[in-house]
Formats: C-alpha cells, sequence, structure tokens
C-alpha cells in the first residue's frame, strides 16, 4: 500500500499516476453498470480499475454471482512491469484471486486494424500518457486514420476503435492554450528538458476536433486548472514546511530542493495563468461500425 502511495507522485515519459479522487470523480460520471465491459488501456497500479469494483459492490452487487460479474467485467492494460506488477497485487487485494485480465502489454504497440467485435467495450476509463512517441517503436503511427506521433491522439483513436456503438469514455488530459502551443511545441521547456523527456501538451481544440471526427460525441466537459494550481501551491508550502524542519529524506540536497520549488512553482505559474489547463470529458461513441 504504501509503494501505491509513492506511485502517486512518479512520473516519467509522460507518465503520472491520478489521485484518487480524480478517479472517483470519473468513475462516478460515468456510473459503469454492473454487466458493462470496463477498459483502462494505461491502468498503471490499477486506480480506475479498483474504484470501479468499489462503484459497482457500493451500488450493484446482491449475490455472489453479481461479485463474480464485478471481477469478469474489467480489463487492463500497462506497459511498464512494475506498475503491471503492482496493479495485479493491486486487484488481488481488492478480492480477484487470479487477475488474468490485467495485461502488461502496450496498447500503442496493437495494430489499430486488429479491433473486432469481440474486442470492444462499453466503457473506457484513463488518464493516458502524453508526449510524442508512440507504440511499437515508431516516431509517428501512420497505420491510424489520421497519423499522429502524439501519445493522446493515438490513445483517443485506439479508445474509439475499442468502443462498442453507443459506449462511452471518461479521459482527462491536460492542454496547451491554443495560442502558445506552436512556440511551445517548437522548443523543449523546462518541463520537457528535466520532468517529462519527450513530452508534449496537446492543443484541446485539436483533441475535440479529432474525437468528434471519429465519430465520439464530446457530451461533458470539466476544466480545473485553477484547483490544481492551488494544490501545487499547498505542495510547496508543505515541502518548503519540511525542509525547514528537517523532515525531508535523506539525499535531498539544495540542488534537488531548489530544482522541486521551481517545478512546483513552475507549473503552478501556468495553470493560475490559464496557459494550461486541466480537462475531464465524457465521450460517446455515435458511429456504428468502428472503422
Amino acid at each position: 500500500e504504501q509503494v501505491l502511495k509513492d506511485l502517486q507522485s512518479a512520473g516519467n515519459a509522460g507518465e503520472f499516476y491520478t489521485p484518487r479522487a480524480v478517479t472517483q470523480f470519473m468513475v462516478d460520471m460515468l456510473d459503469p453498470q454492473l454487466d458493462e465491459l470496463v477498459l483502462d488501456p494505461a491502468c498503471g497500479t490499477g486506480g480506475f480499475l479498483a474504484h470501479v469494483m468499489d462503484h459497482r459492490i457500493e451500488r450493484y452487487v446482491e449475490t455472489v454471482e453479481d461479485r463474480a460479474t464485478v471481477q469478469n467485467n474489467l480489463l487492463g492494460v500497462e506497459k511498464k512491469a512494475l506498475p503491471h506488477l503492482l496493479c495485479v497485487t493491486n486487484m488481488m487485494l481488492h478480492g480477484i484471486e487470479a487477475p488474468t485480465n490485467i495485461l502488461h502489454d502496450n496498447t500503442l504497440s496493437r495494430p489499430y486494424t486488429s479491433y473486432g467485435p469481440a474486442d470492444r467495450v462499453d466503457v473506457v476509463l484513463t488518464n493516458p500518457p502524453f508526449g510524442t512517441k508512440s507504440g511499437g517503436g515508431r516516431p509517428t503511427r501512420d497505420d491510424f486514420t489520421f497519423p499522429t506521433g502524439n501519445k493522446q491522439l493515438a490513445f483517443l483513436q485506439h479508445i474509439y476503435r475499442g468502443l462498442k456503438p453507443g459506449g462511452r469514455a471518461a479521459i482527462q488530459f491536460i492542454s496547451m492554450k491554443d495560442e502558445l502551443f506552436d512556440a511551445y511545441a517548437a522548443s523543449a521547456d523546462f518541463i520537457q528538458a528535466y520532468i517529462f523527456p519527450g513530452g508534449l501538451l496537446i492543443r484541446a481544440s485539436e483533441f475535440r476536433e479529432l474525437a468528434e471526427a471519429r465519430g465520439l460525441a464530446w457530451t461533458d466537459e470539466v476544466c480545473f486548472g485553477q484547483d490544481y494550481a492551488e494544490t501545487l501551491r499547498i505542495w510547496r508550502e508543505k515541502f518548503d514546511r519540511a525542509a525547514d524542519e528537517g523532515l525531508l529524506p535523506p539525499g535531498f540536497d539544495d540542488r534537488f530542493k531548489a530544482l522541486w520549488r521551481y517545478y512546483l512553482m513552475y507549473c503552478e505559474g501556468g495553470f493560475r495563468s490559464g496557459g494550461i489547463d486541466v480537462h475531464q470529458i465524457t465521450l460517446i461513441k455515435t458511429t456504428g461500425d468502428g472503422v
């Protein structure tokens, strides 16, 4: 459990672990039913899947058969070995004796045209990694309907392909303001240089345009960049207090403390200014053939 908590703040290659309050909100927003098949294609340590289990048990489970349905109607895919192992452990702690439906694999390495009716799900919940590298070691996926080298846009197309007609998805992503994007994408900022090498945010307008072009209706959107800014301020103040009181772990030298403080302030400034924002969206697949 402590390792799972530690990973909440870990991140590289455009990956980070979603806070529990966020996963709980998104699960409640979609309200996955007992008989619906739920997928997280970038499941990390299994936060979304664990909350789906808790949500269904609290609201819908009445029999032993219902409990078995809850366990069988979850799918997760995770690329990295340690988060995959922790996700499997997380599922076992939630009562799944043999979580064989948690795959150690890379969703983006799957050929886009390989999805058939039997592969499609009712619900997708995910916080996909962001960046410019895609699956299979290819810098740009040209097998998509809309070729892209951006991870978030690649995941969006996989989500579309994997949803049943009428299926729905809840996604969280961070965007760069449209008028700032070109200058941002043309160079490496502090985050790209020191925190998330290879990371690249997207325009919210581009994300929406691609979603709607693929037949995904944009039905809900919640933006809360200002709340992220306030959270970052609180983290920084707590960090500073811990540093002043000598409570930081050994090895946190002055250079690291200055770099971490700058990182928190840099991100807080981006959210407060509106240059970057956080979005939670609900998408519904309106087309019927999945092509």
